[in-house]
């Protein structure tokens, strides 16, 4: 069978589409969180655990 390659435009699209899907998905669950969820604790472990995964991912691509 023929190999199929996604074009850069492609690509570019689907990352953009789950771009935007998580955007509005993230104000959606704000709006149903309740409050003490949203506090300034819990924004600051957000905060770590994605400079984490962040600081990982450069790791092993780096």
């Amino acid at each position: 069978m023929g190999e199929r390659i996604v074009s850069p435009a492609g690509v570019g699209g689907i990352v953009l589409a789950c771009v935007l899907g998580g955007t509005l998905g993230g104000i959606a669950l704000r709006a149903a969180l309740p409050e003490h969820h949203l506090r300034d604790d819990s924004k600051d472990v957000v905060k770590l655990g994605t400079g984490l995964i962040a600081t990982m991912t450069a790791l092993l691509l780096g």
